[in-house]
């Protein structure tokens, strides 16, 4: 969600329902959770600089929704092969796909 400026407190809602995010903070480790709290730490400091809460928003946002990433039975798999891209390996038990293919399940993902 693009969110503009927030100024007021009551202004501030978060990304996800109240039950949502305690369970984002359940799901997290104790390694996850001290980045949080930094990052959380640094938005909050740069939302008083600007006068301005998206920074804690944004925070907060991105740790749901990677809470949310990690939730996919394949997410494992996916990042280790990302990982192996990344450093110019093609993992051995990965699937190449053309354009088309890559389209495809694209679509079907988003569908779904």
């Amino acid at each position: 969600m693009a969110v503009a400026s927030i100024r007021r407190p009551r202004e501030f809602v978060f990304p996800a329902s109240e039950h949502a995010m305690d369970r984002m903070f359940e799901e997290l480790g104790e390694d996850d959770l001290r980045k949080l709290a930094t990052e959380f730490i640094e938005a909050l400091e740069q939302s008083r600089a600007k006068d301005d809460l998206v920074p804690v928003y944004r925070v907060l946002e991105a740790w749901y929704r990677t809470t949310l990433l990690r939730r996919d039975p394949d997410h494992a798999r996916l990042t280790s092969e990302a990982t192996d891209r990344a450093e110019g390996r093609i993992p051995g038990e990965a699937a190449t796909q053309t354009v088309d293919e890559l389209r495809d399940e694209i679509s079907r993902r988003r569908a779904s």
